[in-house]
């Protein structure tokens, strides 16, 4: 072989092969999503409707890529047939869909919890269009929104005008539209549209604010907040696949009344507060009144309907000139028929938590510790203007620190690996997993939580009362013991057609498991999970369960109805 025969050959071989312009193209080719928007009761097409996609499940936040671009969200408007065309598109996108602005008619298709009855689990999925791909079958029904009527009036029958009227999605527990309660008219009437079908709290707002410390100490009549229905709470109304009219709300005046009292620093001493508020303990959280308290720490509190309340005073911290540490109090005051006098709030320095993690068994393979936080939670109501530490991050010698912890917090741990729980957490002697505890400035009180990787799993399956599948039931399972009882129990999301259900990384010990049908679950009463009252009511009919370390349980659960009392 010659010498430039085999220099041809080598270069050959050595030159890198060229691609398929065809191949380039198809790879680089931006994908085309079509669609239609309908009406999910009668399927006639919805013109003008608005269809967003974004790089994320809400559309309002940005998704910054790795070289520096922001992706936004792009809309398109459905025709005259409810069509629409997406094009220039790749990879993964969300959908939402809406009437469009200014329109009431359907309820918008998203990823909100009150979404729920309207559309199902399966909504708001995310979609993955692959290059050049051209996709035509997507068909959104939007589901009719509904409305809730009815009259605000006295005690004498008379109707009561802007009176702020608003509704509570029970099963979420959010406000629906908070920045726009609907008033009443020059009749007492109101209407409250655009709502998903579910289950809701009506409440007429009443105008009595507190005031602290104004120099007219006069005594007035005002109308208090009052819910439809009877009792403290009122009751739920139900919006299934109509409208709700006539409903009355009936508001009562009360007469408002005063409290007075003064704050001591954390020596016992009057002092001037920074603020001293009043916070009124609702069931939604709490609002509160409040300034800076006057000469000597005295304060007075007028226009005050009855009602549970906390008045808290505080002084200090960092955003504080003068570098004070940061001091605070709380006392609670229940106003029924007469002033409360004399209420002392003594402040108090916050209280540190130093602690470590341990390994029952060693660290775990894919351990990181610093993606594992502290998290002390709150669970009274009346603390909810609390200062202090939301969480501490682990070091990488284990230990942690919480500070200035004002009240009790239940401990949890968030950021744990795969295939790992906390097993306890010991504080002066004894097991404060999930229990409210009053943390002290003691140096030598540590906190030790211990992980564990003998975790257990319970599966199986929900049947109906028919011995079939339970599609969308929900699981609820939550520790024995009622102490620990709060907001990071567990819970598996809407069961899949086949009514299947797996719990991994549970940690052993004893547990109360339940099944409930998703529209049970959204008559609760009882709002958000850190309450006491909706785990006694599951409680009474739970099943209970003993998981050892490394357990694999397999148990199929029947579905359950929920106590009268929670249906209502």
């Amino acid at each position: 072989m010659s010498i430039a025969l085999a220099a041809l050959l080598l270069t050959i071989l050595v030159l890198p092969q060229q691609p398929d312009p065809t191949s380039v193209k198809d790879n680089l080719a931006p994908a085309t999503l079509r669609g239609r928007v309908i009406d999910k009761v009668s399927g006639v097409p919805i013109p003008r409707a608005v269809v967003t996609l974004s790089r994320r499940p809400d559309p309002r936040t940005q998704l910054v890529t790795v070289d520096g671009r922001v992706e936004a969200a792009v809309q398109v408007s459905s025709d005259a047939d409810g069509r629409f065309e997406f094009q220039e598109l790749s990879g993964e996108y969300f959908l939402s869909v809406g009437a469009g602005e200014f329109r009431a008619t359907h309820v918008p298709y998203d990823a909100s919890p009150s979404r729920a009855a309207a559309y199902g689990p399966e909504r708001l999925k995310s979609i993955q269009l692959r290059p050049g791909e051209i996709r035509s079958d997507l068909t959104i029904a939007l589901a009719p929104a509904l409305a809730i009527s009815g009259r605000v009036v006295d005690a004498a029958g008379l109707g009561l005008s802007d009176i702020p009227v608003r509704v509570r999605d029970v099963a979420a527990d959010e406000r629906f539209d908070p920045a726009r309660p609907r008033s009443t008219d020059d009749l007492g009437a109101f209407r409250i549209f655009g709502l998903a079908p579910g289950s809701y709290r009506v409440c007429a707002e009443g105008s009595a604010s507190p005031r602290i410390n104004q120099l007219s100490l006069t005594r007035e009549l005002r109308f208090a907040t009052t819910c439809h229905g009877s009792g403290p709470g009122g009751e739920t109304v139900v919006l299934a696949d109509a409208d709700i009219e006539g409903l009355q709300i009936r508001m009562e005046q009360h007469a408002t009344f005063f409290i007075r009292g003064a704050v001591l620093d954390s020596g016992g001493a009057p002092v001037r507060p920074d603020v001293v508020s009043l916070g009124r303990v609702s069931e939604g959280g709490g609002s509160s009144t409040g300034s800076s308290g006057t000469e000597g720490g005295r304060f007075t509190f007028s226009n005050v309907v009855p009602g549970i309340y906390a008045v808290s005073a505080s002084s200090g911290g960092p955003e504080r000139p003068g570098g004070r540490e940061l001091e605070m109090g709380l006392v609670p005051v229940d106003i029924t028929t007469a002033d409360v006098e004399d209420v002392v709030v003594t402040m108090k320095k916050g209280a540190p938590l130093r602690g470590t993690i341990v390994f029952e068994d060693g660290p775990a393979a894919n351990l990181r510790v610093e993606a594992i936080q502290i998290e002390p939670q709150r669970r009274d109501r009346r603390w909810m203007t609390g200062s202090g530490t939301l969480s501490a991050t682990v070091r990488p010698d284990l230990s942690f620190e919480l500070k200035e912890l004002f009240g009790p917090y239940a401990l949890s741990v968030a950021g744990l690996p795969r295939g790992t729980a906390v097993k306890s957490i010991h504080y002066r002697g004894r097991d404060v997993l999930e229990v409210p505890t009053e943390f002290d400035e003691a140096a030598a009180h540590t906190a030790e939580v211990v992980l564990t990787a003998r975790v257990a799993e319970l599966a199986g399956r929900v049947l109906d009362q028919h011995g079939n599948p339970a599609a969308g039931a929900r699981i609820m399972i939550f520790p024995a013991e009622p102490a620990r009882w709060g907001d990071t129990n567990r819970g598996a999301g809407i069961l899949p057609n086949d009514g299947a259900f797996r719990l991994t990384d549970l940690a052993a010990g004893d547990y109360l498991v339940v099944a409930v049908s998703a529209e049970d679950l959204r008559h609760m009463e009882s709002g958000p999970w850190y309450r006491r009252e909706p785990w006694q009511r599951l409680s009474t009919i739970a099943q209970r369960i003993t998981l050892l370390d490394n357990d694999r349980r397999v148990v199929d659960l029947n579905l359950r109805l929920l106590p009268p009392e929670s249906r209502k």
